[in-house]
């Protein structure tokens, strides 16, 4: 999820500390792979109560991501040679999509995968958080065509790994994402970003539309 971060040294601010950029730099490009649990929380502005949803992410470089949503809604994502794939075992569905297509939406997934040119398409500001050891990292879209409104992400200024990150979408709808117990450079099993599904599975694959 880190490795949006090497480029925001382009974009240092008033308020960034350009040591503070070149070390988060740094450590982001010696990041080979990464493990966390994430807790999911969807604020919908018509909605009181908030929707929460928690499970695990993986991600391998180059480009291998999958996500694993527990509880009762389970779902995996996985993100592999610019393809994501979308299972839903309670509905039983693999849903493909290409990501290279332009009809799809992809800033979450570019912004987790550091495949978005920040300094041309967001206003960049760093600001301290409300806890001591993290800064808080705002983007603000150029372009009203962006998905969000807003994007905000805390990063840890002692060991630099994402503690959380927040969108908002021109409603005003939030949706946070929390990380913890990440583990960096650890060795993943192949067969993580590989996905086998019960062979009455139906699949819709939007890369044929």
């Amino acid at each position: 999820m880190l490795w949006l971060f090497w480029i925001i040294w382009l974009m240092v601010t008033p308020q960034a500390s350009p040591s503070l950029i070149q070390q988060i730099e740094s450590h982001l490009q010696s990041y080979q792979s990464l493990q966390a649990r994430f807790e999911q929380t969807y604020t919908p502005v018509i909605v009181s109560e908030p929707s929460q949803e928690s499970g695990r992410l993986y991600y391998r470089q180059p480009g291998l991501m999958r996500w694993e949503y527990s509880g009762r809604e389970k779902r995996i994502y996985l993100i592999k040679d610019n393809i994501l794939w979308e299972y839903l075992p309670k509905e039983n569905q693999l849903i493909i999509y290409d990501l290279s297509s332009e009809e799809f939406n992809q800033t979450l997934l570019n912004l987790l995968s550091g495949q978005i040119d920040l300094a041309k398409d967001y206003q960049i500001s760093v600001a301290e958080s409300s806890s001591p050891r993290q800064t808080r990292i705002t983007l603000l879209p150029h372009y009203e065509e962006s998905e969000y409104r807003k994007i905000e992400i805390e990063i840890d200024t002692q060991d630099f790994l994402l503690r959380t990150i927040k969108f908002t979408d021109w409603s005003g709808n939030k949706t946070d994402f929390k990380f913890k117990d990440i583990k960096i450079n650890r060795p993943l099993k192949k067969n993580l970003f590989q996905l086998e599904v019960p062979e009455s599975t139906e699949i819709i694959d939007y890369r044929q539309k």
